[in-house]
């Protein structure tokens, strides 16, 4: 039996997006090989931040 693995890696990016509104602060991490994504939008950059901080911190 033959066991097939491949490798996962996450990408994560955090943008700052202008709106009408205010600036707000998305975050999203992409699984490619799957063509899976998560997002996140947030309107204060500390937690948007530490979202993307503990996102890469899981991501290796």
């Amino acid at each position: 039996m033959k066991t097939c693995r491949f490798m996962t890696s996450w990408e994560v990016t955090l943008l700052k997006l202008e709106t009408t509104e205010g600036v707000v602060y998305k975050v999203t991490r992409r699984l490619p090989e799957l063509h899976v994504a998560e997002t996140k939008v947030y309107k204060n950059e500390s937690a948007a931040v530490r979202q993307f901080r503990a996102w890469t911190r899981n991501a290796r």
